[in-house]
C-alpha cells in the first residue's frame, strides 16, 4: 500500500516577469509502497479541507499529472488560489495512482491516503507579505490596494495621504445596487462616533428618482461652496455669478410665492417715520426731524448709485414730497390740507442698485 511518510512546504515561487507575487506553492513529499521507496511518473491529487478529518472542502481539487518520483521524492507544484487569505485549519488530502496515460480528467485507479497533511506556514506567509499590499487577482498592479503603518488605505497608491485615497485616471469611486429598480438606493452616509446617521448624500429612498442632499444634525444648514473666484449653477453648468439659477424660484413654507426677477442687482430699503422724527417700522436707516414737516432720511449702507424713492403720508388728508435724494440720504416734507408744512407720520420705499 502506497503512504505519504514525509512532506513540507517551500517558499511561493515568481508567477511572472513581472514579479507579482503567486498563490502557488512547491510541495515535496516522499511516497513509499509497501515500505520502500518507489520510482516513476505517478499522477496526484491534492483537496484542501478546513480540518484534519472530516470538515469542507474549502478549494478545488487540484490534480498534477505525471510527476517524476525518484527513490521516493518528488515535487509538485499547488495552487489552490486565495485559500489562506483568513486564518484557521488547512490540511490536505492527497490522492495518488501510478501512470498509466490517463490524465486528469479521469479520475479512475486514484488511491487516498490515509492521513491529511496540515499546511506548514509558506502559503499563508505568502498572504502575509499581501497584507499591506494587495494585488488583482490576475497578479498584476503590485500594491494595487495597500495599508500603511497608520492604517490608511491606498487604492492605485502606495502612499496614501487619507484614511481611504483612490488614485486613478477613470471615475474614482462606484455604488451599484444591485437589487430590483424599485428597490434600489446608492447614498453616502455620514455617521458620528455613535454610528448614528446625520447627513447622506443620494438616492436614499428605495426607487426614489430623486438625487438629495440631507442633513440631520440639529440646527445644521446645507452650504454650497466654492473657492474665492468659483461659482455655484442651478441649471447651468457656465454660472457666471456667486450663485446662477435659470428657471423660476418659489419661497415660502410650501413654495408658494414667486421670487421677483428684475434685470438690475437690487437692494430695498423700506420703512414708516413716526410723525415725532423716529423710526416707526423698517430697519437699515436712520431719521431726524430738523424742522416741522421735513424729515432727512441716512441709509446705513449707501446705494451704490441714486435710488428711486417713494413716501406717502400716514393719514388721510396729508401731503408729501421728496427731493435731495442721494446714494446715501434723502429728504421728505410733509404738509397739512393747506399746504403748511405739518408733522405726520410717512410710509417710504428707497430701491436702488447695491
Amino acid at each position: 500500500m502506497r503512504r505519504l511518510i514525509c512532506a513540507s512546504f517551500v517558499v511561493a515561487f515568481v508567477a511572472s516577469a513581472s514579479l507579482a507575487q503567486s498563490t502557488a506553492f512547491t510541495y515535496q513529499g516522499q511516497l513509499s509502497s509497501g515500505g520502500s521507496a518507489v520510482s516513476g511518473l505517478y499522477d496526484l491529487k491534492f483537496t484542501l479541507f478546513n480540518a484534519t478529518s472530516g470538515g469542507l472542502v474549502v478549494a478545488p481539487a487540484v490534480c498534477v499529472d505525471n510527476v517524476q518520483v525518484t527513490n521516493g521524492v518528488f515535487t509538485a507544484e499547488i495552487d489552490f488560489g486565495k485559500s489562506f487569505v483568513t486564518s484557521g485549519t488547512r490540511a490536505i488530502e492527497i490522492a495518488v495512482r501510478a501512470d498509466t496515460g490517463l490524465d486528469c480528467s479521469d479520475a479512475t485507479g486514484f488511491t487516498t491516503l490515509s492521513d491529511r497533511q496540515v499546511v506548514t506556514p509558506a502559503p499563508s506567509a505568502t498572504w502575509a507579505h499581501l497584507s499591506s499590499g494587495l494585488t488583482p487577482a490576475n497578479g498584476t498592479g503590485i500594491n494595487a490596494v495597500s495599508v500603511d503603518s497608520n492604517g490608511k488605505i491606498g487604492v492605485g497608491t502606495a502612499a496614501p495621504t487619507h484614511t481611504v485615497h483612490i488614485a486613478s485616471t477613470a471615475p474614482t469611486l462606484a455604488l451599484q445596487d444591485t437589487d430590483s429598480t424599485t428597490q434600489q438606493v446608492g447614498y453616502i452616509s455620514y455617521r458620528d462616533s455613535g454610528n448614528v446617521e446625520r447627513a447622506w448624500v443620494g438616492y436614499g429612498s428605495a426607487g426614489d428618482p430623486n438625487f438629495t442632499i440631507f442633513n440631520t444634525r440639529p440646527n445644521g444648514d446645507i452650504i454650497l461652496r466654492t473657492d474665492s473666484t468659483g461659482n455655484v449653477g442651478i441649471g447651468t453648468t457656465a454660472p457666471a455669478s456667486k450663485l446662477e439659477v435659470r428657471g423660476d424660484i418659489r419661497l415660502g413654507p410650501v413654495g408658494q410665492y414667486f421670487a421677483n426677477a428684475t434685470e438690475e442687482n437690487l437692494r430695498t430699503v423700506r420703512g414708516t417715520v413716526g410723525a415725532g422724527g423716529t423710526v416707526f417700522a423698517g430697519s437699515g436707516w436712520t431719521v431726524s426731524r430738523p424742522s416741522t414737516g421735513r424729515f432727512d432720511v441716512t441709509f446705513n449702507t449707501a446705494f451704490s448709485s441714486t435710488p428711486t424713492f417713494v413716501a406717502t403720508p400716514g393719514s388721510t388728508g396729508r401731503m408729501c414730497t421728496v427731493g435731495n435724494v442721494t446714494t446715501s440720504s434723502c429728504t421728505f416734507f410733509t404738509y397739512d390740507s393747506t399746504g403748511a408744512l405739518f408733522n405726520t407720520s410717512v410710509n417710504f420705499i428707497a430701491i436702488g442698485p447695491r
